[in-house]
């Protein structure tokens, strides 16, 4: 599989586990898409975790993809990570992401790489019409509670598995 040591390096960083829900059965998300940036496809940096209904998932909002099923631009997954991360992910998130712009801004000055703007699908993202936590409602079962607009608050117990629950944002 291509890039799969890059994306085994990040799934250790991140304990296994996804970056905006806190739940384990994660893919590698590149930041940088590995299509049009070639040369950060294999930066463990630029690649964080995410379960496969946050990363990539048809017709819903996601990682990759706005609301409207438009590719999603780099600020705004900049955005994203910066702002909706799971707590308990967060100053990873921002250590890993910010050594990684860090790197590359001293490589070039593109300004997509500086524009971090708030993605314009911010509503659904935070738990608007058709938002993307709906599949976590799903796939953590009846211990989830509160608005679907969810980060996460604790720990539910499925048998050997501990996953984290989904509540609401603050």
């Amino acid at each position: 599989m291509a890039h799969e040591a890059a994306i085994q390096r990040a799934k250790r960083a991140f304990e296994g586990r996804c970056v905006f829900t806190g739940l384990t059965g994660v893919d590698g998300m590149h930041l940088y898409p590995a299509g049009p940036y070639p040369e950060y496809a294999d930066d463990p940096y630029n690649i964080f975790t995410g379960v496969r209904y946050v990363h990539s998932v048809t017709g819903r909002a996601c990682f990759d993809k706005r609301a409207d099923g438009s590719e999603r631009p780099v600020g705004e997954r900049i955005w994203m990570l910066r702002n909706l991360t799971h707590d308990d992910m967060r100053e990873t998130v921002r250590l890993r992401l910010d050594l990684f712009l860090v790197s590359i801004e001293a490589l070039t000055a593109e300004t997509e790489k500086k524009d971090y703007g708030r993605p314009i699908d911010e509503k659904v993202l935070r738990g608007g019409e058709g938002d993307w936590w709906s599949s976590a409602l799903a796939s953590v079962g009846d211990e989830a509670h509160g608005d679907v607009s969810s980060s996460i608050r604790g720990k539910a117990d499925h048998g050997d598995d501990q996953r984290l629950v989904v509540a609401p944002f603050g």
